[in-house]
């Protein structure tokens, strides 16, 4: 799981170029692109524009912001279509998933953290300490259908729009002003895109990883496994509304642990998220559902 992960970041710094194709500068008002390694990466002083060269200067760099976003998120769609087969296998948890007349139920996200230590006291007299904490992150939950890695991967822009003809360049100096612009947005455009994209594939990996290791906890004995009951009302509804052999499913006793290690079961050990997961990523996915 570890090795697609990072096939998956690794793409960033070579599955594409970062200069702008001719045909992006075709589309927009057919601009000249034999010297956009001239000012590439410069960034204008607006001080120093007019409000007209201004204007140009900013949507410029919007459009290629746009086109950015879009050029390298067109990559990695065709990256994932080429590993489609190889995702679906390795980020499977069909087998974690459980059901109660024919309800999905999906498992709940367990990490494992290794090593902590806790002062008891302002002194720093005493600590405690632990090799390997366990930590359920989210609780089970009912679902219509299976959990997938292309649940958490959003790719939705559009090409850019074309700007108004009064914000297009008219002039050479304005052509240069537009590319330089252009140039910045574009860079942005594709750091955004790799960003979010690394993010989407981190969380993936966070949810599915934590899923399986639930259910290996589970079959060892050292978690139990959620208390569903399902509730039946025959007859209800209201004035204007009938329903019949109708009922209410929930999870009443969610898991807990079991700290009674002679219950528990050998199992095989799951890296810790901490070693497949950037720090950064790891903090912001945590934040996200703390959040909540």
């Amino acid at each position: 799981m570890k090795k697609i992960f990072l096939l998956l970041l690794a793409f960033s710094s070579h599955a594409f170029t970062s200069e702008p194709q001719l045909g992006l500068y075709d589309y927009y008002y057919n601009l000249d692109a034999n010297n956009v390694t001239a000012t590439k990466n410069q960034s204008r002083n607006l001080d120093e524009l007019s409000l007209v060269d201004k204007a140009i200067y900013l949507e410029s760099k919007k459009v290629g912001r746009e086109a950015g976003i879009y050029k390298a998120e067109s990559v990695i769609k065709s990256m994932l279509e080429k590993l489609d087969y190889q995702l679906d296998a390795i980020m499977d948890v069909s087998y974690y998933v459980g059901s109660y007349k024919n309800h999905l139920v999906i498992p709940a996200i367990v990490i494992e953290m290794k090593g902590r230590k806790e002062y008891v006291n302002d002194e720093h007299s005493a600590f405690v300490y632990a090799g390997k904490t366990y930590v359920i992150h989210r609780q089970p939950y009912f679902s219509d259908k299976l959990p997938n890695w292309k649940d958490y991967i959003v790719l939705r822009s559009e090409p850019p729009t074309l700007p108004d003809k009064s914000l297009l360049p008219s002039t050479e100096e304005q052509k240069v002003i537009w590319k330089d612009g252009f140039n910045e947005g574009w860079q942005s455009g594709i750091n955004t895109a790799i960003e979010s994209f690394k993010f989407q594939s981190a969380r993936a990996l966070f949810d599915m990883n934590g899923m399986k290791l639930y259910g290996m906890l589970r079959d060892a004995k050292i978690l139990s496994e959620p208390i569903i009951t399902d509730s039946n009302y025959n007859v209800t509804g209201s004035e204007s509304k009938l329903e019949l052999d109708s009922g209410m499913v929930r999870i009443v006793t969610k898991p807990i642990f079991n700290h009674n290690a002679t219950e528990w079961k050998i199992i095989p050990e799951l890296p810790p998220i901490s070693d497949l997961l950037p720090s950064k990523y790891l903090e912001m996915i945590e934040g996200a559902y703390y959040d909540k």
